[in-house]
């Protein structure tokens, strides 16, 4: 099973890019991208940025081995084959089928994984947001305070009581 890093590295090797290239297109040092090429995994902008200058879909860094089509064959058995020859070919695209399934089960599981972390961070922005709001209102009422007192303090030095 290749890291992440590796698939990074096999599209390098096999472009016309060199490293200092791809690096710059990132927006990021040499030593950085060397950093990147030795992980398992890696920022997700990180991997649309080399989608697109590498034209691969983004799934490319995540499937480890493609899946072979199946059905295809079962148009090839002749009308007049055998049941043995029948039997052969279904039993061939239901080990197919049930990798398909299999990869499309945890695509599922993976996908839900997925919306929770973002559903979690999206939960994470909102409580910072509130919290700057909060602090924004602290600063207006801090501002309004100061100047308040400001004005005490010139009522006083001007001889007055200050004001209320």
């Amino acid at each position: 099973m290749k890291s992440i890093g590796d698939k990074i590295k096999n599209l390098i090797e096999n472009s016309k890019y060199t490293v200092t290239q791809v690096a710059s297109n990132l927006g990021m040092t040499n030593q950085n991208l060397y950093k990147i090429l030795k992980k398992d995994s890696v920022d997700s902008k990180i991997l649309v940025e080399l989608s697109k200058l590498f034209g691969v879909p983004i799934s490319y860094f995540f499937d480890d081995q493609p899946l072979e089509p199946f059905g295809a064959d079962m148009e090839q058995v002749q009308p007049g084959a055998g049941l043995g020859e029948r039997l052969r070919v279904l039993s061939a695209n239901l080990d197919k089928a049930t990798q398909w399934q299999a990869r499309a089960e945890q695509l599922a599981h993976d996908n839900e994984e997925l919306r929770a972390m973002v559903d979690a961070q999206q939960r994470t922005i909102q409580a910072h947001e509130a919290t700057i709001e909060a602090l924004k209102d602290n600063i207006t009422l801090l501002k309004e305070g100061k100047a308040q007192a400001v004005g005490r303090a010139k009522a006083v030095v001007r001889g007055g009581e200050g004001e209320a």
